[in-house]
C-alpha cells in the first residue's frame, strides 16, 4: 500500500483550434534559382523535396538547370542538397520510393553529358535511381524518341510495374510501337525497378495533350486514373472538346488498356491542378478555369479554383467555383486521415471566398470537406508574391508545403535575398480528438494527477491541458483510475509420496507442504501466494501370491497394491502389464507400479521351484568360452529342453536341441549373469548360472 502518490500527466491529445499552427519555416537552396515540384515522406526521420536548380554552389552545377534533391528532417534541419544533370536543362517532376529504399526520380533532360549518358531527341524522359541514405546515384536512363518526350508523374503499382505519365511527340525508338497521333500525345509507360520498359501506350488527338497525374483507381487492384489536359477533338478525343484546353480523365488497367476516357471544362483554357480518389464514391478534381460556358457556370474573378466531383465511372455529379476577383490557381490536393481534403493553391484575392492576401500571389492552404465546403483556410507569404509547388503529409499528420519565395517580410525572413528557393513550411492542425489516461494504484492510496486527487470513491475525472503538446495544441483528457485490492493466489496440488519441489527457493516435501509468500505486484500493491500441497500415500504391495515352478514354467506371481491413486499400471520385466503374471520359470522378477499421477515404485520377487536339482557326475557340464560363443557339453546326457533367462527372470531362449552339446552365441546375450535350465532325456533337471 502506498500513500500520496503524485503523477505527472504527459499526453498527446488535441482539441480543435480551427486553424493550422505553423511549426517552422525554412529556406533551402543556393545562390541562383531552386524550385520544388514534388515532395514526400521517405521515413520517420527524413523528407525529400525535388525539382530543378540553377545554383552553382549546391552540389556542383552541371549546366543550366539540374535535378535537385533536398533531404531534411521533420524538425526542419537540412540533411543534404544534391544535384544531378547534364549540360542543359534537367528537372524533376515526380519521385517514388521503392521497397528497396532507393528513390526513382523522374522528369526530363535536353542535354547529354555529365550524369546524362544518352539523349535521343529534343527532350527525353530522364529517370535516375537515387540512394537517400548516402546521397549517391545508383543508375540513370533516358527514355524517348527523336522528338520531345517528358515525364510529369511516377506511380509505383507493384513489383515490376512503375508507371510513367507525361507526353510524347516521338514516333521512333522507345515510341516505335506507340507513335504520336499528332502534336504532343498522352504517354503512359510502365518500367521495372531497373528502368527497363515493360509497355508503352499513347492516347490523343491531332493537337496537344499531356498527362500530369496518376492515381490508383481503387484501394486494391491494378486500375489507375490518369489526369491531364487536351486540346484535341478527334481520334481518342473525338467529340469530347469543351473549348480550347480541357481536363481529361483516363482510366486504364495495369496493362495500359483504356477503361474509359472523358473530359470536363468550359470554352477557355481549363488547367488541371490535382485530384483525389474517393474509391467507390468517385473522385474530386481541382483545376483552374478562366472562361464562363459549357460546364463552367460562372466566375468569381479572372481565374478561379474549379472543384469537380465525378463518380467512379467518370460521370459529372457536381461542380463548384472557389475564388475572389483576382487570380487563383490550384496546385496540390490530398485526403487527410479524416477524409477531408487539404488543398494547396495560389491566390491573389482578398474577397469573396478568399479571406486574406499579403500582396501579389500568396500560398493558400485550405481544408474542404468532400462536398466542397471550406472548413478553414490560411495564407502564407509576403508582399512580393510566392508560388506554391509541392505538398505532403508527415507521419504525425502534419502538413508540409514547398513554394517559390520572393518576399523578405511577413512569413519570409529578411535574409531571403536570392529567390526563388525551396521555401518549406511545416504546419500542424489541432484536430478534435480526445485522449484517455488510465492510472492504477493500490486500494487505500490517494494519487494526484495534474493537481487533482483521486482515490477509491473518486476514480474518474476530465482535465484540459492548455498548449500541452509539442505542437502547441490543447489536450482534453478523460482520467480513469483503478485501485487494486490485495491479491491472494493459491497453488494446490497433489504430488508423489517421496517427491520434492522448489518454489521461490523454498523446498516442499511431505514434511513441509504449506508456506505463504508475500510479494509486491507490478503496481507496488501487496500480493500473497499460498502454497498448499498434498502428498499421495506411498505405493505398497500389501499382499503377494507366488506359485512355484514345477519345472514346466508354470510359476505365477500375483500382487495386491495399495497407496497412490488408481488406476495402476503394471510393468513386469517379462513385458506383462497386469497384476498377475504366469508361465514363469524359477528365477527373480521385477515389477514397476505407476499410479494415476505418474508416481512409481519398483518391487522384486523370486519364483522358486518344486523340482529338486540333482547334480551328479552323469550331468556335470563341461563349459568353455571362445570370443564369440559359449560351449556347454554333457557326457552321455541328451538335452531335450534348454531355457535361458536373465537374472531378473526374462526368458531369452527356449530350445529342444536333442543333443549332448549346446553352442550359444555370446553376441545374442546381455552382459552379466545369465541363468540356464536344462531338462535331460532321463528326466533329470539342472539349473546353472554363467557370466557373459
Amino acid at each position: 500500500m502506498k500513500k500520496g502518490i503524485l503523477y505527472l500527466l504527459i499526453l498527446v491529445a488535441f482539441s480543435s483550434n480551427g486553424q493550422p499552427v505553423k511549426l517552422w519555416s525554412k529556406i533551402f537552396g543556393g545562390n541562383v534559382s531552386d524550385i520544388a515540384n514534388v515532395m514526400g515522406v521517405y521515413n520517420d526521420t527524413m523528407l525529400i523535396a525535388a525539382g530543378r536548380s540553377s545554383s552553382t554552389n549546391v552540389g556542383g552545377n552541371k549546366g543550366g538547370d539540374d535535378f535537385i534533391v533536398c533531404q531534411f528532417k521533420p524538425t526542419g534541419d537540412l540533411i543534404r542538397l544534391k544535384t544531378f544533370g547534364g549540360p542543359q536543362s534537367d528537372q524533376v517532376n515526380s519521385f517514388v520510393t521503392l521497397p528497396t529504399g532507393n528513390v526513382i526520380l523522374g522528369g526530363f533532360t535536353n542535354g547529354k553529358g555529365s550524369d546524362v549518358s544518352n539523349l535521343y531527341g529534343l527532350t527525353d524522359i530522364w529517370i535516375l535511381a537515387y540512394n537517400p541514405v548516402n546521397g549517391s546515384k545508383v543508375w540513370e536512363k533516358s527514355i524517348g524518341g527523336t522528338n520531345n518526350d517528358l515525364l510529369n508523374d511516377l506511380f509505383y503499382l507493384e513489383a515490376g510495374r512503375i508507371f510513367i505519365a507525361g507526353h510524347t511527340k516521338s514516333i521512333d525508338r522507345d515510341l516505335l510501337n506507340s507513335p504520336t497521333k499528332g502534336g504532343n500525345d498522352i504517354l503512359v509507360s510502365s518500367i521495372d525497378e531497373a528502368g527497363a520498359i515493360v509497355k508503352t501506350a499513347t492516347f490523343g488527338g491531332t493537337k496537344d495533350e499531356t498527362a500530369k497525374k496518376i492515381l490508383r483507381a481503387e484501394s486494391f487492384g491494378g486500375q489507375m486514373l490518369i489526369f491531364g489536359e487536351t486540346e484535341s477533338n478527334d481520334l481518342d478525343f473525338n467529340g469530347m472538346s469543351k473549348g480550347k484546353k480541357d481536363i481529361f480523365i483516363l482510366k486504364i488497367n495495369r496493362n495500359i488498356n483504356k477503361v474509359f476516357l472523358t473530359t470536363i471544362g468550359g470554352p477557355g483554357d481549363d488547367l488541371f491542378g490535382d485530384a483525389v480518389n474517393l474509391g467507390d464514391s468517385g473522385m474530386i478534381i481541382f483545376g483552374t478555369v478562366n472562361t464562363v460556358g459549357g460546364q463552367v457556370d460562372s466566375l468569381k474573378g479572372a481565374k478561379d479554383l474549379w472543384m469537380v466531383k465525378l463518380d467512379k465511372a467518370g460521370n459529372l455529379q457536381w461542380k463548384k467555383n472557389i475564388g475572389g476577383r483576382n487570380d487563383e490557381t490550384s496546385v496540390k490536393a490530398q485526403l487527410d486521415a479524416n477524409n477531408d481534403i487539404i488543398l494547396l493553391a495560389n491566390s491573389s484575392s482578398r474577397d469573396q471566398d478568399m479571406i486574406a492576401n499579403y500582396g501579389g500571389s500568396d500560398v493558400v492552404v485550405m481544408k474542404l470537406d468532400t462536398s466542397g465546403n471550406i472548413k478553414w483556410q490560411k495564407n502564407y507569404g509576403g508582399t512580393s508574391g510566392e508560388n506554391a509547388g509541392a505538398m505532403c503529409f508527415g507521419n504525425d499528420g502534419s502538413i508540409y508545403f514547398a513554394a517559390q519565395s520572393f518576399s523578405v517580410n511577413t512569413d519570409l525572413p529578411a535574409t531571403n535575398t536570392v529567390p526563388p528557393d525551396f521555401w518549406t513550411v511545416k504546419l500542424f492542425e489541432c484536430t478534435t480528438k480526445e485522449s484517455f489516461y488510465d492510472q492504477k494504484a493500490c486500494f487505500g492510496d490517494t494519487i494526484v494527477i495534474h493537481s487533482k486527487k483521486y482515490y477509491s470513491g473518486k476514480e474518474t475525472g476530465i482535465d484540459t491541458l492548455k498548449n500541452a503538446t509539442i505542437n502547441g495544441c490543447d489536450s482534453i483528457v478523460h482520467i480513469s483510475t483503478v485501485f487494486f485490492q490485495p491479491v491472494l493466489e493459491q497453488i494446490d496440488d497433489t504430488l508423489c509420496n517421496e517427491a520434492t519441489i522448489t518454489i521461490n527457493n523454498i523446498i516442499f516435501d511431505k514434511n513441509n507442504p504449506i508456506h505463504t509468500f508475500k510479494f509486491k505486484s507490478q503496481f507496488g500493491c501487496d500480493s500473497f501466494l499460498l502454497v498448499d500441497l498434498s502428498f499421495s500415500p506411498a505405493l505398497e504391495v500389501i499382499d503377494t501370491l507366488i506359485t512355484k515352478d514345477d519345472g514346466t514354467q508354470n510359476g505365477c506371481i500375483e500382487v495386491v497394491v495399495d497407496g497412490g491413486c488408481k488406476p495402476y499400471q503394471y510393468i513386469w520385466t517379462t513385458g506383462d502389464t497386469t497384476s498377475q503374471v504366469c508361465s514363469l520359470a524359477t528365477g527373480n522378477y521385477k515389477l514397476v507400479i505407476i499410479d494415476c499421477k505418474a508416481c512409481s515404485k519398483e518391487f522384486s520377487f523370486k519364483v522358486g521351484t518344486t523340482v529338486k536339482t540333482e547334480i551328479s557326475e552323469e550331468v556335470e557340464p563341461k563349459v568353455s568360452y571362445t570370443t564369440d560363443h559359449i560351449l556347454i557339453g554333457f557326457d552321455n546326457q541328451e538335452i531335450i529342453n534348454m531355457k535361458l533367462y536373465t537374472l531378473g527372470g526374462q526368458l531369452l531362449l527356449n530350445q529342444n536341441p536333442l543333443t549332448n552339446d549346446i553352442i550359444i552365441s555370446r553376441k545374442s546375450l546381455p552382459k552379466g549373469i545369465i541363468v540356464l535350465d536344462f531338462v535331460f532325456k532321463n528326466g533329470k533337471n539342472l539349473q546353472m548360472k554363467l557370466t557373459n
